[in-house]
């Protein structure tokens, strides 16, 4: 079995063409069960390749055939779909690591505490994110060890998440800021996530790979 930790995928035609995502469980040896949130029939072809997100193996990209297509109501008016996955070929192997990250531009609001019962928030930059941790640029300055709240949008999840500033760099001391960062008033922060749930890991790393995979050829 190749899949050792695995809930998402996203499915592409064999041109590696996006499709969708899928939501993937009952993983045997040779098959998984695909999950979609809505029909998919006009879209969906017996040959895919699909790109597996594995919390222990990391991306792995196969192909595969799907059969056993199905469509159910959820609710009034709301459909699902599922299909049944039969592994093909291995295309490429991604392995998990911490290290992965990949360089973003997304506005973002900070919140910490003034060290005080008071609470600030300044709107600041991720520059760059990894499942560890996360760097972002904005006005205010902050100590090391500071820890602070900020708002990451993860492909469809929203998210809070939790850092710590590791490092600080200065106004005009911030590396590779264009063309990402033109106000030299601000500082640059390396930054850990703390208190990261399985759930929030699980996004950041889905979002990671994802945007990773994008640059990539399968």
């Amino acid at each position: 079995m190749f899949l050792k930790d695995c809930h998402k995928a996203s499915i592409y035609t064999v041109d590696k063409d996006y499709l969708c995502d899928a939501h993937v469980s009952r993983i045997t040896d040779g098959t998984a069960l695909f999950t979609f949130d809505e029909p998919g029939a006009d879209y969906l072809r017996s040959e895919v390749l699909a790109t597996f997100y594995d919390n222990k193996k990391g991306l792995i990209s196969c192909y595969c055939r799907l059969s056993c297509y199905k469509e159910y109501a959820v609710s009034p008016g709301v459909w699902n779909s599922s299909a049944v996955c039969t592994f093909g070929e291995v295309v490429t192997s991604l392995q998990r690591r911490n290290d992965l990250k990949v360089r973003v531009n997304i506005p973002t609001l900070l919140s910490f505490s003034d060290g005080g019962d008071d609470s600030c928030r300044t709107e600041g930059t991720v520059r760059d994110i990894s499942a560890g941790g996360v760097f972002i640029i904005c006005s205010n300055s902050l100590p090391i060890g500071q820890v602070f709240q900020f708002s990451f949008k993860a492909g469809q999840k929203n998210l809070l998440l939790t850092a710590e500033v590791l490092r600080v760099h200065s106004p005009g001391q911030i590396p590779g800021a264009e063309p990402f960062m033109p106000d030299s008033d601000a500082f640059g922060y390396g930054c850990r996530f703390i208190h990261m749930t399985s759930y929030e890991e699980a996004a950041v790393r889905s979002f990671v790979f994802q945007q990773d995979s994008k640059s990539k050829k399968f």
